[in-house]
């Protein structure tokens, strides 16, 4: 009974962690418009507890969609502050691409999470081509 209660923890705490972070679209960088940023924020918390953990590395990745190809255009590295508070700037984007952002740290489990960027919607400024992620939180588990 407790490894089914374990099973479905994680798969409850997976599906809430893929849909805290917020990505919403509306067309304005194409292939031919320039390039843009991405800045990616959010907290790291142990999940047992709800407590901020410093020191955690994150890994944001970026691909372009549909790439058969499975090395990142970019990749990029950020670790948490005193707060768990962590903030992530990507730069040079010229079109869509799927982020992956991962959490790495030998005390814990790692967790990875999504992201498409289509640069379209409310989080996408077209004044300075800035595509925001914001409340991308993480809550992970110490590993055993």
């Amino acid at each position: 009974m407790q490894k089914l209660l374990n099973i479905i923890t994680f798969w409850l705490l997976s599906i809430a962690a893929f849909c805290s972070c917020t990505s919403v679209d509306d067309p304005y960088l194409t292939d031919t418009d320039g390039t843009g940023t991405i800045i990616i924020t959010g907290t790291v918390s142990e999940a047992a507890v709800n407590t901020p953990i410093e020191g955690i590395k994150l890994i944001f990745e970026a691909y372009k969609p549909a790439s058969h190809s499975n090395e990142p255009i970019t990749a990029i590295n950020a670790y948490t502050d005193s707060q768990g508070t962590f903030s992530i700037t990507a730069e040079g984007f010229t079109s869509a691409v799927t982020g992956i952002i991962t959490t790495d740290h030998p005390d814990y489990k790692n967790v990875s999470k999504q992201v498409m960027i289509t640069w379209k919607g409310t989080s996408y400024d077209p004044e300075t081509r800035t595509f925001f992620v914001n409340n991308c939180d993480f809550h992970i588990e110490k590993n055993k």
